[in-house]
């Protein structure tokens, strides 16, 4: 039985163009002066242009590994996971994070696919194929 669930940016991507659609409620009823009408359309492209790859963001977990997808694609399969480490920031409002760590390097999932319950979720799964991987390895000579 194949496992396989995708976390999205959603929340993020609406509250984003949430923010697009004020200022632009905002430039459309101060737009009379021809500097702010200037202005108005470059700042909005600008943070469009600016927010549609971490839109698009995903964290995609299945029977391979895990896939990460913001600006470039990451991919790490589970024999390739060394550990990883819930990174919280108690002196901050910040959101805690999961940082994984392979053979060729470290990443951090992003924040705004993985955050509250999806958090336990991914740490859960990261725990049990570990030990699922750490059980098949040949013991050592």
């Amino acid at each position: 039985m194949s496992m396989r669930r995708t976390y999205r940016a959603s929340v993020f991507a609406c509250f984003y163009f949430g923010v697009l659609v004020f200022i632009a409620s905002v430039w459309f009823f101060m737009r009379g002066t021809p500097e702010i009408r200037i202005w108005g359309a470059v700042i909005l492209i600008a943070f469009g242009l600016l927010g549609l790859p971490f839109v698009r963001a995903k964290v995609a977990v299945d029977d391979e590994g895990i896939t990460q997808q913001i600006l470039r694609r990451r991919s790490v399969r589970w024999p390739e996971v060394l550990s990883w480490e819930r990174v919280g920031h108690p002196d901050s409002d910040g959101p805690e994070t999961i940082t994984i760590k392979t053979r060729a390097g470290s990443f951090t999932l992003n924040h705004n696919c993985i955050y509250g319950k999806r958090l336990d979720d991914i740490e859960s799964e990261l725990r049990s194929r570990i030990a699922q991987e750490r059980c098949s390895e040949p013991p050592p000579p």
